[in-house]
């Protein structure tokens, strides 16, 4: 194997290693996300009467839509779950990777 070879390789799989999602930034993107929409939903269905704000905030509480508890429940609730989603989600596309990796036929 000559050396421009192994270098172009090399280069290769740096470039590569670059385009992998962060794990923990990833998860705690998901979780921020989340958390922010829960908060938006819950301020919506505090302030007006609709639908599906009651809907997504029953995802993750039981508690009385409009309630602190429910803000509290839901909010750490969808704190985690919006972490391992976000986790899932950097670690399934890190771990297809080599689909990208495996097409370069030089």
């Amino acid at each position: 194997m000559s050396a421009d070879t192994r270098s172009a390789r090399e280069a290769a799989a740096a470039s590569n290693q670059c385009m992998d999602l962060s794990i923990l930034r990833t998860t705690i993107a998901g979780a921020t996300s989340l958390a922010a929409l829960f908060v938006l939903c819950w301020i919506g269905a505090a302030v007006t009467n609709l639908q599906l704000s009651h809907m997504f905030i029953a995802l993750f509480t039981t508690a009385p839509v409009e309630s602190l508890a429910a803000l509290a429940i839901g909010l750490c609730s969808s704190l985690l779950f919006g972490a391992l989603a976000g986790l899932l989600i950097a670690w399934s596309y890190n771990l297809l990777g080599f689909l990208d990796r495996g097409g370069s036929g030089s």
